[in-house]
């Protein structure tokens, strides 16, 4: 097949996945063209893998550029100079409207659409009174949906009364990427802070539905009684007032702020812990991926990371906001770190990135079969 991939470029959970998606899909033998403003992050140079940069003249006329048609006439002309067969927009806003504009540009050309929905495209963007009959729009035009989760389905359907067939899709990671961090590589990095026995993580896009602050208060406590240290990885909103907040409570040595990285596989393969107290996550692609490298979690209920984390087996769950109950949460899972980190290790196995990139394949077989009246 031919497949051109949309995304968001940057680090952020979406992007991940959409990104080794389609290098996975390459290798199973796939034509794949990804479109986006800049290349993606993680995308890596493979044969039969092609990045498509959407550009756009400054025009005086318009006060803000219009990207989402830069985005929808570049894709345009993709499916009809590569003959693409299956356009895979990953987010609603504005990519998947933006692939429903192209496939009306071709109506000639067979190309179906699927969208992907991963989160804050229903749970915050697409509620937004502005955006909300577009994302209603874009999931109602697409020829096949996906969502990360049951919890992110339910969402879905309740939100915006949807009644057409949605196929849950769970996320999953390169498990090659995250087992191979070598112990060499794990003792170079624990190196960097030599005076803490235990490594604690958070990695996200610092918004505030992650609780930042949530996750300095549990760590401070914890840290009263483990000579540990957090590392922060990610930028975002709210990174400013965790700084001020890490000042306050008198623990900046203990903390670090790394920003954004490309070394994840071995950040998390070096900490003993990843803490991920967000409001509700849709997925929790972060938690998963600390999880392969052989960290175990400490997570909120109640949402999409509750479909993989395991309280007393592969990590614990919190109610959103109970520090207390995090911070004895997190040193259960310290005191017995081994038999945790095992079953982590065990449970990203059933996520592995090249059996989703299999049900993907079919997804798009089916849609291909599908008439035009029949969405």
């Amino acid at each position: 097949m031919r497949i051109g991939i949309v995304c968001s470029p940057t680090f952020g959970g979406s992007g991940v996945v959409a990104t080794e998606l389609g290098q996975q899909l390459v290798r199973q033998g796939h034509e794949v063209h990804f479109v986006s403003y800049q290349r993606p992050e993680r995308l890596m140079y493979l044969d039969n893998l092609y990045f498509h940069q959407v550009s756009y003249d400054p025009y005086p006329f318009f006060h803000y550029h219009p990207y989402s048609l830069a985005l929808a006439s570049t894709m345009a002309e993709v499916v009809e100079e590569h003959k693409i067969d299956i356009l895979h927009a990953h987010y609603a806003i504005p990519h998947a409207i933006s692939a429903i504009l192209a496939k009306d540009m071709l109506p000639n050309h067979p190309v179906k659409v699927i969208t992907t929905l991963h989160g804050t495209d229903i749970t915050l963007v697409g509620q937004t009174r502005s955006y909300f009959p577009l994302t209603q729009l874009a999931i109602n035009k697409s020829d096949g949906v996906s969502v990360v989760s049951d919890y992110l389905l339910k969402r879905t359907v309740s939100t915006f009364d949807i009644q057409r067939d949605i196929k849950v899709i769970p996320n999953a990671v390169d498990l090659q990427r995250f087992t191979k961090v070598t112990a060499e590589s794990v003792k170079q990095f624990r190196q960097h802070y030599p005076s803490a026995d235990k490594i604690i993580t958070h990695i996200s896009n610092f918004r505030p539905v992650k609780r930042i602050a949530d996750v300095i208060k549990v760590f401070e406590k914890i840290q009263k009684n483990t000579v540990s240290h957090l590392l922060m990885v990610g930028d975002g909103p709210e990174k400013s007032s965790a700084v001020n907040l890490v000042n306050s409570l008198g623990i900046k040595n203990k903390v670090t702020f790394l920003g954004t990285s490309q070394y994840i596989e071995t950040i998390c393969a070096s900490s003993d812990l990843f803490l991920l107290p967000s409001e509700h996550e849709s997925f929790g692609l972060s938690a998963l991926e600390a999880m392969a490298a052989g960290c175990p979690v400490v997570a909120t209920e109640g949402s999409g990371v509750a479909e993989f984390v395991t309280s007393g087996v592969d990590g614990e769950l919190a109610a959103v906001g109970d520090i207390d109950a995090m911070v004895e949460a997190a040193n259960k899972i310290l005191l017995h770190h081994h038999r945790y980190k095992e079953a982590a290790v065990k449970t990203a196995c059933q996520f592995d990135l090249t059996g989703m990139a299999l049900v993907y394949e079919n997804f798009y077989r089916d849609i291909l079969k599908l008439k035009s009246n029949d969405v």
